[in-house]
Order: structure tokens, then sequence, then C-alpha cells
């Protein structure tokens, strides 16, 4: 008898686990596994006794064994990797890296080695945050300096610096190939990669978002600062693209590249100071697709080519809206003796091309210096050590529309202080489109110092020289628009060119709202029922 109630009660514990199962009430899971960093030296191996005896490769070490949500926190500190990079190939449940600010915690790459690659295992969210990671350079092949991204999951960056990388592939900073790659609150400069993406390098599919960030004084072949690749995408919000360069036979995109059917996203942000032989700020072509929505792009140049703020071309996209485009410059001769007049190409703000541009005394393509760039072979590293994986869609098929026109479309913009030899506002060989813009106040050294070519008009335009190009539509010509400064005007947090009193834009918009706010987020109209001209909309 006492046998037989000892499995009556055994039996009534496994009727009352199963109840619980059945009513949704389940066993409460194994806490998260922290794992606290505090030995500087770099270990081999798993944490030791105590969770609280790791290096950082072995705290990491630790959570790739772990199936529960982990914790990596590291003390301030240095610490320098002797032993190779680290290797995130977690299987199951999420890790979380957090170190002591950027400033505090600093983790260095040893000789010939990267920081970081989280393998294609890993399909749980990664977060890395508050830590300087400087002085990755894997030794031969292989992209990301600091961080190679290979899983098609989420790995999330926020209060970082990344610094003083490089690569002789893409992505001098981070490279993602695959996943989504988030952004946050962090700066990464100081970067370098033979190939694409100084700062960040984004391809085959991949997702990357850059919100209240910096992405500094990187240097590429293509895309100084980020390049988008291979059906790549790329949302930048509230952040700064500057001071990047795009170096090299071929060059392009200074600020970003975005290339074969990628898609671009520009929000609340400016892209200045950049430089590269095309595109100065920005570069889009093989059907790629870029909006640039209440953002700045300002003070970028082209080192002998095209396009000072934006060119675009094979059967790219762009569409600007609500945005301002000033101060840059399509600088035709990047090597000009001091005292000689400066030799300039087409399209200081926008450069829309379908077949070639004469600008200065030299006749350029409008891909230019770049023309051989799309011959040569962009890699993630296929056949490192690393055995990253190789791009599946490398053989595709020729595009149909390789070498279509680009489209650009201007909306409730301001296009002004811009320089080139053509079209010192906009150089058109395409189909450019504007509406309730102001294209004005720009200059060239030959035809066309507002813009040349035709460009398609709707709403009302302000252009004021129509001399070598024209504009459908109704267009208010030969006035003085009456322009303030490159400058920070509240409420908005990106430089626009305010309004003066008595503008003849103000009140002059045909068809609008849309867009109901301007550039400022200031709302549209602000007095009657009509709305202004440009990026900036006047308050009473």
């Amino acid at each position: 008898m006492p046998r037989l109630a000892t499995r009556s009660r055994r039996d009534l514990w496994l009727l009352g686990v199963a109840f619980v199962a059945c009513v949704g009430l389940a066993v409460p899971e194994a806490q998260a596994e922290e794992f606290r960093v505090i030995e500087a030296a770099d270990r081999s191996g798993r944490c030791l006794s105590h969770p609280a005896n790791c290096s950082l490769r072995q705290a990491i070490n630790s959570a790739n064994a772990s199936r529960r949500n982990d914790k990596v926190i590291v003390r301030p500190g240095r610490y320098r990797l002797t032993k190779g990079q680290l290797v995130i190939s977690k299987r199951e449940g999420t890790l979380k890296i957090r170190g002591a600010g950027s400033r505090k915690t600093k983790v260095q790459a040893g000789s010939g080695s990267r920081i970081m690659r989280i393998t294609r295992e890993v399909r749980d969210p990664v977060t890395i945050r508050r830590m300087k990671l400087t002085r990755g350079a894997p030794s031969s092949c292989g992209s990301g300096g600091a961080i190679l991204y290979l899983a098609n999951g989420t790995l999330t960056l926020k209060g970082l610096r990344v610094t003083k990388n490089k690569t002789r592939l893409n992505g001098g900073g981070v490279q993602n190939h695959d996943g989504t790659l988030k952004v946050l609150d962090s700066r990464i400069a100081n970067n370098s990669a033979a190939d694409g993406g100084g700062g960040i390098g984004n391809d085959n599919l991949g997702t990357t978002i850059v919100r209240n960030s910096t992405i500094a004084q990187n240097t590429a072949d293509e895309g100084g600062g980020i390049e988008v690749d291979e059906d790549g995408t790329l949302e930048v919000f509230e952040s700064k693209i500057s001071a990047n360069d795009a170096v090299g036979n071929g060059a392009e995109g200074g600020g970003i590249h975005n290339d074969e059917d990628g898609d671009v996203w520009i929000n609340d942000s400016t892209i200045s100071d950049n430089t590269s032989p095309d595109g100065g700020g920005i570069k889009n072509d093989e059907d790629g697709i870029v909006s640039v929505v209440a953002s700045t792009i300002s003070g970028n140049t082209t080192l002998g080519g095209d396009g000072g703020g934006i060119q675009n071309e094979e059967g790219g996209t762009v569409t600007v809206i609500n945005s301002t485009i000033s101060g840059n410059e399509a600088v035709l001769d990047a090597a000009q003796p001091a005292g000689t007049e400066v030799k300039f190409g087409a399209g200081g703000g926008i450069v829309n091309a379908g077949g070639e541009i004469e600008a200065g005394t030299a006749s350029a393509s409008p891909s230019g210096s770049s023309s051989g760039s799309s011959a040569k072979p962009h890699s993630s590293g296929g056949g490192c050590d690393e055995a990253e994986p190789e791009n599946e869609e490398e053989a595709k098929e020729p595009d149909d529309n390789e070498e279509a026109d680009g489209i650009v479309k201007v909306i409730s913009s301001t296009i002004a202080g811009n320089a080139a030899a053509l079209g010192g506002g906009i150089a058109d060989n395409a189909t450019t489109t504007v509406k309730n813009s102001i294209v004005a106040d720009n200059r060239s050294s030959g035809a066309g110092p507002e813009c040349s070519g035709t460009l398609g008009g709707s709403g009302v335009n302000l252009v004021r020289d129509l001399s070598g190009c024209s504009v459908s539509g109704s267009v208010i010509a030969g006035v003085d628009p009456r322009l303030g400064p490159l400058q920070l005007n509240p409420p908005g947090a990106t430089a626009t060119q305010a309004l003066l009193s008595g503008s003849p834009a103000i009140d002059a918009a045909v068809g609008c709202p849309p867009p109901t706010e301007d550039q400022r987020g200031a709302a549209r109209p602000q007095s009657g029922v009509l709305c202004d001209l440009g990026a900036f909309e006047l308050a009473p």
C-alpha cells in the first residue's frame, strides 16, 4: 500500500504539471545569465568557477554555449585582443554586451585581426552598447574592420565609437551582410575600406538603420561614408554623414554610394563636406532609389567629375522633398596650380545623366572616372579563412535598364549657392522635374548658371536665371529670391536658407499642401491658403 500511495502522488504531480501547461501557466524559464568581465587579459576558454571571473573572450564563449538570454557586462578598462577576433556564434537566446561608456571601455584588436565576427548561426538579436571599438584590421581578406555581421537577424550598436579600423574589402567600420543593422546614438569615424563603405558596408538584401549618429571622416573607393549594394536598404534619421572621402581610381560617392537596386531613405539629416571624383555627397546608379526628405546636402565636392551634391545615372531614381541643396561644387580638375582659375564639372547641386554631358573644357561622361568601377568585383569576403558566404546573385543576368536614363524629382526644395561649369544648380541630361521649388544664386563657369537641359515643371518654380536651360510650366524668372544664409533656423535641426521679407517666393506655390510641413517641421501654409516656394515656410 505505501508503494501504491507513492505512485499515486507522483501521478497526481504529473497531472498537475500537464494541467498547468494546458491552461498556459508555463513553468518559469531560467533567469538570464550575467557574465561580468573584470579580467583585462585576453584569456581563452570559458568563464571559470564563477561568472565574475571572466575575460571578455571567456564571457562571450560562455554565452555562446548558453541557451538563455545572456548579458555580458564589461567594466571600464582597455581590452586588447591578443588571440584574434571574438566570435559570436550563439544559436539560441539574445545576447547583450554592455560597456561603461565609449570613453571608459575600449576594445582594441590585436595585430592582423578584426574585433568581432557574428556568424550565420546566430538567430536572436545581439546588442552591443557603450564602448569603443578600435584598430580592427583583417590581415588578408574579409570585410568588416571592426565588426562583420553575417547573421540574418538584428544587430544593434548603441552608444558606440567605432574608430580607426580598416579592411582590404568592404565595411571599414562595420559590414552588414544580409541582416538588419541598427546604429543608434553612435559615432563611426576614421575608418577605411579599400573597396566599399569606409564607415559602413551594407549588401546582399541587408538593411542598415542609422539614427541620431555621426558617420564621419571615413574613406573608401566607393561610398566613403556608407555603401549600399546588391538590393540593400539604408535608412538614415536625424544623423550626420560628413567629411568622408571616396578615393582611388574610379571612386564614387563621397558620403553615400547606392548601387545595384539599393534603396536609400534620408530623413532629417545632413550630408555635408564629403568629397569624391563623382557624386560628392551621394552617388546613385544601377536602378538605385534615393529619397531625401527634410534634409540638407551642403559643402560636398567632386574632385574631377560631376554631381557635387548628388549624381544620379544608369536608371537611378532620386526624389528630393522639403530639402536644401546648397554650397556644393563639381570641380573638374582636381589638381590645379595655385592661383589658376578653377575648372568645374557638371551639376554643382545635382547632375542627372543619361548620356555624355559637356562640362568646362573637357567632355565628361556621367560616370566620369568611375567608368571602370562596375566591373570591379564586390565581395564580402567569400573564400576567405572565415568562410564568409558568397553572393548568390553575383552572376545574375544583366539588367535591361542598366543604361536607362536617371529620374530626379525635386519638390518644395531649395537649390542655391552651388557651382559647376554646366548647370550650377542642376545639370540634366535625362528626366528631371521640379515642383514649387527655388533654383537660384547658383553659378557656372560655362553655360546654365542655375540649370542646364530641359526640366519639367509643375506648380510654380522660381529660377533666377534661365539662360542655358528651359523649365516648363509656370516659372518666376529674373528676380532675386531673397534668401538668407545657410544656417539653423528654429525649429529645425538641419540648416536651411530662410526667405527674407519681400521674397517673391512667399505665397507663390500652387498645389501645396502637400507637403504639410517645411524642412524644419513648421506647418504649411503659414498665412492664407498658399504655401511658400522652397524648403522654408516663412511665418507672418
